[in-house]
């Protein structure tokens, strides 16, 4: 990184208090006269920080920077040389399955302010605007809970980016199963768990985690035929709380996420998940080759959907599209 981003990163760290110039050139090892010209560069961009004479600069504490540099201020060190950022990207789960095919280490993680190209399930488009956070986490099974299969990865991902969620911007997200977060009834963030398959042990040598999560995106930037299902953890910029920011919740998330691998199986991810569900003891819809109307009921040890059809008789769902039937 630059001067300017170093800049950035110190000024994130430290984010609403003032830091002396001197400071920041003896941290980074610049003058003073570097730090000034790179603040006053920053500055014409729109970067919000604010100088005093007698106190130094200060990086407004509403500050929302999503960046490489303002990520470093969060990430835990050991995974911030695994960091890719882009402002802009086709999608960020091709990208690391690229990286992961080349050799990429357990826990390099591709973040994108937007992407042009993103991907739900089933291959569906994924809306992706400004406002966003848009990661994919590269993990290996060798360094994950023995047993992995990409379902428990997917489940452990949505348990992490609640967790995540919860300690950052003090907001409980529920579980749509089996890879969807709502917020007051509307999805506020999509996970797709990709694998790459090793042809020469007939296994899989890694797992791309991908996720996107609407975190001050107007409603109006989706498509309009999503518009009423979809919404944001804040809607709009100006809605972000002071001392919460896309950079503090995304690093967040890589950490739990990475964390949370290294527990598949465990008694509290299953329990949280089926806490957080709540599709049981709702009427849903099952979509598939014969749709049909039922009861959520339970999850399951291997996080399969327990659902009782209307003659009575139960069904047991290990894949599938769920959707919830409010008219019912």
């Amino acid at each position: 990184m630059g001067i300017k981003e170093d800049v950035v990163t110190v000024l994130e760290r430290n984010k609403g208090t003032p830091v002396s110039g001197e400071t920041i050139a003896s941290a980074l090892g610049v003058s003073r006269a570097a730090v000034w010209k790179s603040v006053k560069e920053l500055q014409s961009f729109g970067v919000p920080i604010s100088a005093s004479t007698n106190k130094g600069y200060t990086l407004d504490e509403a500050a929302d920077i999503l960046s490489r540099a303002s990520l470093s201020a969060y990430v835990d060190s050991p995974l911030i040389s695994l960091l890719e950022f882009h402002d802009e990207i086709g999608s960020t789960n091709q990208r690391a399955k690229t990286l992961a095919v080349d050799g990429a280490s357990h826990g390099t993680t591709v973040v994108a302010r937007t992407q042009s190209g993103g991907r739900g399930r089933r291959g569906r488009a994924f809306a992706s605007p400004e406002g966003g956070i848009y990661l994919s986490i590269v993990l290996r099974p060798e360094r994950m809970a023995p047993g992995v299969v990409p379902v428990l990865i997917t489940t452990a991902a949505a348990v992490a980016v609640a967790r995540a969620v919860e300690r950052v911007c003090h907001l409980r997200l529920d579980i749509k199963w089996v890879n969807d977060l709502f917020l007051n009834g509307r999805k506020v963030c999509g996970i797709l768990t990709e694998g790459i398959a090793d042809m020469e042990n007939g296994g899989v040598s890694a797992l791309v985690v991908g996720i996107g999560i609407n975190f001050s995106t107007p409603v109006e930037a989706y498509p309009e035929d999503i518009r009423h299902m979809v919404r944001s953890l804040f809607p709009g910029e100006d809605k972000v709380p002071a001392g919460q920011s896309r950079a503090m919740l995304a690093a967040a998330i890589m950490k739990e996420v990475i964390d949370c691998a290294s527990h598949l199986g465990d008694d509290a991810i299953w329990t949280e998940y089926r806490d957080r569900c709540f599709l049981l003891g709702k009427k849903i819809r099952v979509e598939g080759n014969s749709p049909h109307a039922a009861v959520a009921e339970d999850i399951d040890r291997d996080f399969h959907l327990h659902v009782r059809l209307p003659d009575g008789s139960r069904e047991v769902l290990a894949a599938g599209e769920v959707s919830i039937r409010f008219d019912a």
